[in-house]
C-alpha cells in the first residue's frame, strides 16, 4: 500500500487503534476523510477489497488467532511519493460495490508473513500481479487462483506451500510468469497448464512433484524459461520440445529423466542453456546439439550417457560450458577441439574416455578450468597445453598419460591448481614450473620415476 500525501500530515496512523475506537471499522468513512489508496502504477484501490478475506497473512504474535491480516512494512508506492510504515489489523469483510476501483497488483515478497493463502483471493477479479515469494505461506494454493483471468505475474515461490498444483491454474489465460518454485507441492504437472498460451515462464523447481513433463507444456510456443529441476519428475523428455523454438533456459536436472537426450531439441534455436545433469539418462550426446548456435551450457553430468563426444558438438559456436562428468563417455571428439574455440569450462572427468589427448587441445584460448581426471587416457600430454594462457585449473590425474611432464606447462601463469597424479609420467620435473607464480595446488604423486 502506498497512501495519498495527505496521510503525511498523520503520522504512522495506526490501523488497529483505529479498530478499536470504531467498534464496526467503519472503512468506508476512513476513506473519504483520506480521500485515496494508493496500489501499484498508481491504481485507485479500495480498502476492502484488499480485505475482503483476500489473504490471512499473519506475523507471529499472540493474536495469530484473529481473523486479521496482520502485517508491517513499507509497501510499494509510486516514485517520488512519500508514505509512514503501516501497522496494526486489517478487517477481512466488507465491500465497496461493484462499481468501485479494484486491487490490480499485490506485492508483499520478503516480508517475513506466515499465514495461509484463502480462497478469496481468487474474488480479486481485477488482480494483474501477485508477488508473495520469500514468506512462510503455508497450506495449499486454493482452486479458486483460476478465476483471476486477469493475472498476468504469480509469485509464490521460496515458501512452504503443499499439495497439488491446482487444474484450475490452467484457466488463468492471461499468465505471462508462472513461478512456484522452492515448495513442497506434490502431485503431477496438471495438463492445464498447457492452455497457458501467453506463458513467457514456468518455473516449478524444487519441489516434491511426481510423474512426466506433460507433453501438453510442449505447445506452449511463447515459453522461453522453463524451470523443472529438483521438481522429483520422471519419464523422458518430450520429443515435442522442438515446438518450443522460443526456449531460452532449459533446467531439468537432478530429476529421475530417463532414455535419451531427444535429437529434435536442436530446433529450439533460441536454447541457451540446457541443464540436464544428475538424471538417468542413456544413449549418446546428440549430434543435432551443435545446429543450436546460441548454446552457452550443456549440463548432462551425473548421468548414463555413453559413446564418443560428437565433433558436431563444435559448431555450436557459442558453447562455453560443457559439463558431462560422471557418465560412461568413451572418447574424445575424433577431430580434436579447434572448433570447441569459445569453451570456457570443460568438465569429462570420471567417464571411460580412451585414446591420447587431441594435439590441439590448446586451440581453446578462453578455457579456464579442463578436467579430465579419472578415466582412461593415454599417451603424452600434448606441449600445445601451454598455449592455454586463460587456464587456472588443470587435473588430468587418474589416467594411463605416459612421457615427461611438458616444460610448457611453465607458461601458464594463471594456473592455480594443476594435478597430474596417479598416471604414468617420468622424468625430472620442468624448472619452468619455476615461474607459475599463481600456482597454488601442485598433485604429482603415484607417477613413475
Amino acid at each position: 500500500y502506498a497512501w495519498h500525501d495527505r496521510h503525511n500530515r498523520h503520522d504512522r496512523h495506526d490501523w488497529n487503534d483505529s479498530h478499536d475506537r470504531h467498534d464496526r471499522h467503519d472503512w468506508h468513512d476512513w476513506h473519504y476523510r483520506h480521500e485515496r489508496h494508493v496500489w501499484h502504477d498508481q491504481h485507485v484501490v479500495c480498502a476492502h477489497d484488499v480485505c475482503n478475506r483476500a489473504a490471512e497473512l499473519h506475523l507471529p504474535s499472540e493474536e495469530r488467532n484473529r481473523r486479521t491480516a496482520r502485517f508491517q512494512g513499507e509497501i510499494w508506492r509510486p516514485p517520488g511519493f512519500v508514505a509512514e510504515h503501516l501497522f496494526g489489523s486489517m478487517p477481512v469483510a466488507g465491500h465497496c460495490g461493484n462499481s468501485g476501483p479494484r486491487v490490480v497488483g499485490i506485492d508483499l515478497a520478503n516480508r517475513m508473513i506466515v499465514g495461509q493463502l484463502v480462497p478469496e483471493l481468487g474474488s480479486l477479479s481485477q488482480l494483474t500481479s501477485l508477488n508473495l515469494s520469500t514468506n512462510t505461506f503455508l497450506g495449499s494454493i486454493p482452486a479458486t487462483m483460476g478465476n483471476l483471468s486477469r493475472l498476468q505475474t504469480m509469485d509464490v515461490s521460496v515458501n512452504m506451500l503443499n499439495g497439488p498444483i491446482p487444474d484450475s491454474l490452467g484457466n488463468c489465460s492471461s499468465l505471462v510468469v508462472l513461478d512456484l518454485s522452492s515448495n513442497s507441492l506434490t502431485g503431477p504437472i496438471p495438463a492445464s497448464l498447457g492452455n497457458l498460451q501467453l506463458l513467457h515462464q514456468l518455473s516449478l523447481a524444487i519441489n516434491l512433484l511426481s510423474g512426466p513433463i506433460p507433453v501438453e507444456l510442449m505447445g506452449l510456443s511463447n515459453l522461453t524459461h522453463l524451470r523443472v529441476n529438483g521438481a522429483g519428475l520422471n519419464g523422458t523428455i518430450p520429443a515435442d520440445i522442438a515446438n518450443l523454438t522460443n526456449l531460452y533456459w532449459f533446467a531439468a536436472q537432478e530429476n529421475g529423466l530417463m532414455g535419451s537426450i531427444p535429437a529434435s531439441i536442436a530446433k529450439c534455436v533460441n536454447l541457451r542453456y540446457l541443464e540436464l545433469g544428475t538424471n538417468q539418462l542413456t544413449g549418446g550426446i546428440p549430434p543435432e546439439l551443435g545446429l543450436l548456435p546460441n548454446l552457452l551450457r550443456l549440463d548432462v553430468t551425473n548421468n548414463g550417457l555413453s559413446g564418443a563426444i560428437p565433433d558436431a558438438l563444435g559448431d555450436a559456436g557459442s558453447l562455453s560450458q560443457f559439463f558431462a562428468a560422471n557418465n560412461g563417455l568413451t572418447a574424445l571428439p575424433a577431430g580434436g577441439f579447434s572448433r570447441f574455440e569459445s569453451l570456457t569450462s570443460l568438465l569429462l572427468p570420471n567417464n571411460r574416455l580412451a585414446g591420447s589427448i587431441p594435439d590441439d587441445i590448446g586451440s581453446m584460448p578462453l578455457l579456464t578450468t579442463l578436467l579430465l581426471a579419472n578415466n582412461q587416457l593415454s599417451g603424452p600430454i600434448p606441449a600445445s597445453v601451454g598455449q592455454l594462457q586463460s587456464l587456472t585449473s588443470l587435473d588430468l590425474s587418474g589416467n594411463q598419460l605416459s612421457g615427461p611432464i611438458p616444460a610448457s606447462i611453465g607458461n601458464l601463469n594463471s594456473l592455480v591448481n594443476l594435478q597430474l597424479g596417479a598416471n604414468l609420467l617420468q622424468g625430472s620435473l620442468p624448472a619452468a614450473l619455476g615461474n607459475m607464480s599463481s600456482l597454488q595446488i601442485l598433485a604429482l604423486q603415484q607417477n613413475m620415476h
